[in-house]
């Protein structure tokens, strides 16, 4: 089986469970069939100490940009990346931004210090580190924490440590996932956003602390939240304690 085909099964995989929608599943298994036929052999057209590229690249002194399947050992790749299809990361990478149409499978932590944008479905094993904002549309799985100084995803999302940052704004649109009404993105640590948090469709097993907290439709937190200026509540929001008001000293 050709490694094509591997990505081939897990965008199968990913589209059963709800976690991308159907029109981008469709795009990139037709993007992916035509490549596995194009290039069956997968001769690296690119290769630097360690990064392979599998279909056609760009580089300059900044940015690597890659189409087709890209693959990172891991390391310090100081440039912003660019990906149109699979990218796979096999350890632990520092690099200077991403933007990525397609799919991400991460063995190792990424650590970035430019903006992050996926559209698409990542898993990542390890934490995610942004020194900038993270945007996400579709799926985003991380079995780590999470720190950018603004986390925007719309999605599901599963993240299995906690997230800090400025901003967190974390929600579903229809459009983008087929999940179940009452499916929910799931947090199992903390959300720490030190403006602002705005939360539909989301499942927090830890606390919620922000300035202002905005817990909209489907959402159950099992910690405490905390808030310091405003706190907006849905009628069907559920809580084992009722919400604490805190000072600007006391938000962590």
């Amino acid at each position: 089986m050709s490694t094509y085909d591997d990505v081939l099964k897990e965008l199968e995989d990913s589209y059963k469970q709800g976690e991308i929608s159907e029109s981008a599943y469709k795009e990139m298994k037709q993007r992916y069939s035509k490549l596995r036929d194009e290039y069956p052999s997968q001769k690296a057209v690119y290769a630097p100490v360690n990064v392979r590229v599998f279909g056609s690249q760009e580089m300059s002194s900044e940015v690597l940009s890659m189409a087709g399947m890209g693959k990172i050992q891991g390391g310090i790749v100081l440039k912003q990346i660019e990906a149109a299809g699979m990218l796979r990361i096999l350890n632990d990478v520092e690099i200077n931004g991403l933007e990525c149409a397609g799919y991400i499978r991460s063995k190792g932590s990424i650590r970035s210090h430019g903006d992050i944008e996926l559209a698409g479905a990542a898993k990542i094993r390890g934490n995610v580190s942004v020194n900038g904002k993270l945007n996400v549309a579709g799926s985003f799985k991380v079995s780590g924490s999470l720190g950018a100084n603004e986390v925007k995803i719309d999605g599901f999302t599963r993240i299995d440590g906690s997230i800090t940052a400025e901003r967190v704004m974390i929600k579903r649109e229809s459009k983008n996932v087929r999940l179940p009404q009452l499916w929910r993105s799931k947090i199992f640590g903390d959300i720490v956003g030190r403006d602002i948090v705005e939360l539909k469709d989301v499942h927090v097993k830890g606390i919620v602390q922000g300035r202002v907290v905005n817990i909209g439709e489907n959402c159950k937190i099992d910690g405490k939240v905390y808030y310091v200026d405003d706190l907006l509540l849905t009628d069907n929001t559920k809580f084992k304690e009722n919400p604490i008001k805190i000072s600007l000293d006391e938000l962590n």
